[in-house]
């Protein structure tokens, strides 16, 4: 068993009541909803005296500093970046246990960091501590009832979550004022923890939230990484036999989720080229993986010079220092079958001709 367990074990006790009344669970996910049962009981007090403690001060909590976002389709570098941004300490970021346990980790953080052993993510073998970045989805798979990550527990209704809670199609006006809201009070808890810091964010399904970030942030900055198509296909497949069979509480099936990555990657990706011109010039940089891979401290450079983001030579040794620690790294091969190949591209030329992308 994977030492995380389970990521929505701290959800607030009547929430996990609530989620379990709504729907038919699997019988395959008895231990998940077992040990979800029992932490989410256990971290009820710490729940409660948190919001007590600190309720108050966090609705008075101003974020002065706009965040910084790290958008990007999932499985195309944007934790590999924000591991590298998250170097320079002059900003702050949501760590693994802060977004495990987003009810409590203004009091439980450091006990939760010592109880963390050090891990590897499930998909690509990245180093994984308790202080490492998170994203935010995660957190809102708790706090919140508008998160794609619930598609992750709630397989059944996946393609609900995505459409409603990461497109925001159909959603009616209460409920996009409840998901900012809740997005809002993560942020200025964060914001709170960090002593008034700006954020480095990342999280993939801002990659298609863009107008709604603006109107929270109207002069926040935006990082699109990108990566090459086929090699984002098979990456998300491999997923499936990691991490959303683990997380999920009900039945899916491979067949069933290589239908979402072709449609969540077009849904998504057709509404980040839909949106990101809203955003000032100044404001938003676009960078590949490839070119990450291959020049790293040249990106960032462009990437602090574009964003105006602060002196970069402090940061450049910071970068330097983590980026030595990587040599040893090696990613995930895949084995190329050239008819799936064809496959890919008849579903995401798109976005394989815009940026003029090889097959492997």
């Amino acid at each position: 068993m994977h030492q995380l367990k389970h990521p929505l074990a701290k959800i607030a006790y009547p929430d996990w009541i609530k989620l379990q009344r709504e729907n038919t669970l699997s019988n395959r996910s008895a231990d998940h909803v077992q040990f979800i049962e029992k932490t989410s009981q256990q971290n009820e007090k710490y729940r409660l005296e948190e919001a007590a403690h600190f309720d108050e001060a966090l609705a008075a909590t101003t974020i002065h500093e706009s965040p910084v976002f790290v958008i990007g389709h999932w499985r195309s570098g944007t934790t590999h970046l924000q591991n590298i941004l998250t170097q320079d300490d002059r900003f702050g970021y949501l760590n693994v246990v802060q977004s495990l346990n987003p009810h409590a980790f203004l009091t439980r953080e450091s006990e939760d960091i010592a109880a963390f052993k050090e891990t590897k993510r499930f998909m690509d073998n990245v180093v994984l501590t308790g202080k490492a970045p998170s994203e935010e989805e995660v957190a809102l798979g708790i706090l919140s009832k508008g998160s794609f990550w619930h598609g992750y527990y709630l397989t059944d209704k996946m393609d609900y979550y995505f459409d409603k809670f990461t497109l925001f199609n159909n959603i009616d006006d209460e409920e996009l004022m409840e998901w900012k809201k809740d997005y809002l009070h993560l942020l200025k808890k964060l914001s709170f923890r960090h002593q008034g810091k700006p954020l480095f964010l990342k999280n993939p399904p801002n990659t298609c939230r863009i107008k709604v970030l603006l109107e929270l942030f109207p002069k926040a900055k935006f990082i699109h990484i990108r990566r090459n198509p086929y090699n984002v296909y098979f990456s998300r497949m491999k997923q499936f036999e990691t991490a959303v069979q683990f997380k999920s509480l009900q039945e899916i099936t491979r067949e069933e989720w290589e239908r979402k990555v072709f449609d969540y990657y077009r849904k998504m990706m057709q509404k980040h080229f839909d949106e990101r011109d809203l955003i000032p010039k100044d404001q938003y940089i676009e960078v590949s993986f490839e070119d990450l891979k291959k020049a790293p401290i040249q990106q960032l450079k462009t990437i602090y010079q574009h964003l105006d983001l602060g002196n970069f030579q402090p940061a450049k040794i910071k970068f330097e220092k983590y980026l030595e620690g990587l040599q040893s790294y090696q990613q995930n091969k895949y084995a190329y079958d050239p008819k799936k190949l064809e496959e890919i591209y008849a579903h995401w030329n798109f976005t394989i001709d815009k940026w003029n992308y090889q097959k492997p």
